[in-house]
């Protein structure tokens, strides 16, 4: 490469600067710097943008026991134990208003006629049904929000050296 050949040019995936000799613009390599595909092209990079300075991610895997620790020491536990008390709560709740709805229209002191007792009986079970629905979409939403709090604590664990 002679100098008058030599051009610069950014890392479409870490904007690393990379030289190169123009009669290479066009290919495809692997960045020197992130090892990801990137596409030469003779454009000055003077005329580029300033890049963010790139994440420093950890090289190294975290270990299983790590992450249980991380884990332990974070938020996730409580936020699974609230979602399972959630649960069991709504759950509870459905099933309490199944028992008494039947209990009111099926019991000994039970004094409504055949339809009122049709209609305590649909509302009671729809009711039921519809607070069980409730309880296990609110339930999975809980979920969902504790794992990504996990990923969360994971992705920032890869981000720092730990002693």
């Amino acid at each position: 490469m002679t100098n008058e050949s030599v051009t610069k040019c950014l890392c479409n995936v870490c904007s690393g600067v990379i030289k190169f000799d123009l009669a290479d613009a066009g290919q495809t390599i692997n960045c020197p710097h992130c090892g990801m595909e990137t596409v030469l092209f003779a454009r000055a990079v003077e005329d580029q943008p300033a890049a963010p300075p790139a994440l420093a991610v950890r090289q190294t895997p975290i270990s299983f026991d790590r992450i249980k620790q991380i884990r332990a020491a974070s938020c996730y536990p409580a936020l699974r134990g609230l979602a399972n008390v959630g649960l069991v709560l709504g759950y509870g709740f459905a099933m309490l208003l199944l028992i008494c709805s039947l209990a009111a229209a099926f019991g000994t002191i039970a004094t409504v006629d055949g339809a009122a007792r049709v209609a305590i009986v649909v509302g009671g079970v729809s009711a039921s049904i519809g607070i069980g629905i409730l309880t296990k979409a609110a339930y999975e939403w809980a979920v969902i929000i504790a794992d990504i709090a996990d990923v969360l604590i994971y992705d920032s664990a890869e981000r720092r050296p730990f002693a």
